[in-house]
């Protein structure tokens, strides 16, 4: 997560982790799960790994880039039981599956979720931002955005009953968009809910709630 601002929470969240994995008693030194007992994860004997003990704590990995392991839920299984551990990767899978409990920060949090996508979440008004909306609100800015981003072209978003956006026209010197960033841009007004508008450009710019 080295790329995203270390906010107070990014902080919290990353001296829990280190306290994980650097202070002892580190799980291997003290297992809770029973070593001599076969565990079995894609037909293989796992028992005194991460993987067995994750299982027996219901806990969740952490794991390395191996594509058997990137954000996706394992099947490990005793002689008697199934467990399920989440093996999370990627901040983005992390914050789709975790954001609730970690308590990333609202910003951080859609910034992560769509970056690289048709909306940019990285001009977010501070003081007007997502911190103004009670948590349904919040819920509903994110069903909208996920709707936005899983449409294949602008030409469906328009045809989307559910999405409605005009030409942002300010009033007066109420104008959020001055400068030569936005020179030139067409900006749209999207309508989330009843107390947020979403601004749109070329390439989706939420900027003020």
């Amino acid at each position: 997560m080295k790329k995203y601002e270390l906010t107070e929470e990014l902080l919290r969240l990353k001296l829990s982790l280190d306290r994980e994995i650097y202070e002892k008693p580190q799980w291997d030194y003290d297992p809770v799960h029973d070593i001599s007992q076969e565990f079995m994860w894609n037909e293989e004997n796992v028992s005194a790994t991460s993987l067995a003990e994750a299982a027996i704590r219901k806990g969740v990995l952490l794991s390395f880039c191996f594509e058997v392991f990137k954000d996706k839920m394992l099947n490990i299984c005793d002689t008697r039981n199934t467990y399920y551990v989440d093996s999370v990767h990627t901040p983005l899978y992390l914050v789709e599956q975790y954001r609730k409990q970690i308590k990333i920060e609202r910003k951080l949090q859609l910034k992560i979720k769509y970056e690289n996508t048709r909306i940019d979440c990285s001009t977010l008004e501070e003081k007007y931002g997502v911190d103004t909306l009670e948590q349904y609100e919040f819920e509903e800015v994110i069903k909208s955005f996920n709707k936005f981003v899983e449409h294949e072209s602008w030409k469906t978003i328009d045809v989307d009953d559910g999405l409605e956006y005009k030409k942002y026209t300010p009033q007066g010197n109420k104008n959020w968009f001055i400068g030569r960033k936005y020179s030139g841009k067409t900006i749209m007004k999207l309508d989330v809910v009843l107390k947020c508008d979403v601004l749109v450009t070329e390439k989706m710019t939420s900027s003020k709630f």
